[in-house]
């Protein structure tokens, strides 16, 4: 179950959910206000008699969607893809397992083709997607990003995300390569967890970059480090990131959608680590710089740091990011008019 969808049924104040199926590892604000039965059975109509449903993945078995039409009551199935309907099946089976819903959102263009093929059995047929969760964004520490935002201001900025000793060479010849054509260059240094700042500092001699000098009227051209945990800061500030962890074969060590949410343009290598899924939705919707030589990031931070070039990708990023936030409005909207 998403968390923002969570947070838009607990919202209303005389809720209470009945969740089944996966239930395991419920924010805390869900865990107290919920229900939660392992998986349902015929019996929880009778004696939960809930005002709403909400159905994600493969329809109900008979004996269930009979009881959902004799309930009566608000409810739409989310997230059927083809692989839920299995086998072309017939008009009938499907006809009364879907008799109780009121709407059906389908995340893939098969199975939204194969209801709509056989017309009518809904009053409502959408193709929504799969609906991804949404990213839950740090804190932010409004303080220290205006203070750093006043500094920086009328300076060209990158920044580098999960920087440790071994990519560190990667970023600086870029550094150097980028700041050419954008002279006064700051790149914000975000070392990776467990990376020892001031051991990153030391190596920047040998690799022709300098310690950026903060003051309350300049800052030297070169690199500016912040603590391991600033990621999201430095996303807000900069308008371009790169993940630098991607750049080698260690991977990436956070979701890139953290970063992307936060308005940043992202630069990226081939190393996923465990989020090949979030990096794909990025480059499927052209939402991200990927490099294939990590010899061309310097080139690729010029063309980024246009404004409009930045700008662009971000915008494909949020997009992609909000593409479901009118199919959650829906979901919510019609368990909110089953309460009356």
């Amino acid at each position: 179950m998403r968390d923002d969808l969570l947070a838009a049924l607990l919202a209303a104040p005389k809720s209470r959910l009945l969740l089944t199926g996966c239930t395991q590892n419920l924010p805390e604000a869900a865990a107290a206000k919920a229900i939660v039965q392992a998986a349902p059975d015929a019996a929880f109509f009778a004696h939960f008699a809930p005002d709403a449903l909400l159905w994600s993945g493969a329809p109900p078995q008979p004996r269930l969607a009979e009881q959902l039409v004799q309930a009566e009551i608000p409810a739409a199935l989310f997230n059927l893809s083809a692989a839920h309907l299995g086998v072309r099946r017939q008009r009938r089976t499907l006809a009364g397992q879907l008799a109780g819903f009121s709407a059906v959102y389908c995340a893939d263009e098969a199975a939204h083709d194969q209801l709509q093929s056989l017309g009518g059995l809904v009053p409502e047929l959408h193709l929504t997607g799969p609906l991804h969760p949404m990213v839950a964004l740090p804190p932010e520490d409004t303080q220290t990003r205006k203070t750093l935002s006043q500094r920086l201001a009328g300076r060209p900025v990158w920044a580098a995300l999960g920087v440790t000793a071994e990519n560190l060479p990667i970023l600086a010849a870029a550094q150097v390569h980028a700041r050419r054509a954008a002279p006064g260059l700051i790149v914000l240094v975000v070392p990776a967890n467990g990376v020892d700042a001031p051991g990153l500092k030391a190596q920047f001699p040998a690799l022709d970059i300098q310690s950026a000098v903060m003051d309350a009227s300049a800052i030297e051209p070169g690199a500016l480090v912040l603590a391991s945990g600033q990621a999201a800061l430095a996303a807000r500030l900069a308008p371009v990131a790169v993940l630098a962890d991607s750049l080698v074969a260690a991977g990436a060590q956070d979701s890139p959608l953290i970063p992307a949410n936060l308005g940043a343009a992202l630069i990226h290598g081939q190393h996923f680590g465990g989020f090949g899924d979030d990096f794909a939705r990025l480059r499927a919707a052209r939402a991200s710089h990927s490099l294939g030589d990590n010899a061309a990031l310097g080139a690729a931070l010029v063309g980024l740091l246009r404004p409009d070039a930045a700008a662009q990708l971000a915008t494909a990023a949020w997009a992609m990011l909000s593409e479901t936030a009118d199919t959650l409005g829906a979901l919510a909207a019609l368990c909110k008019a089953g309460e009356g």
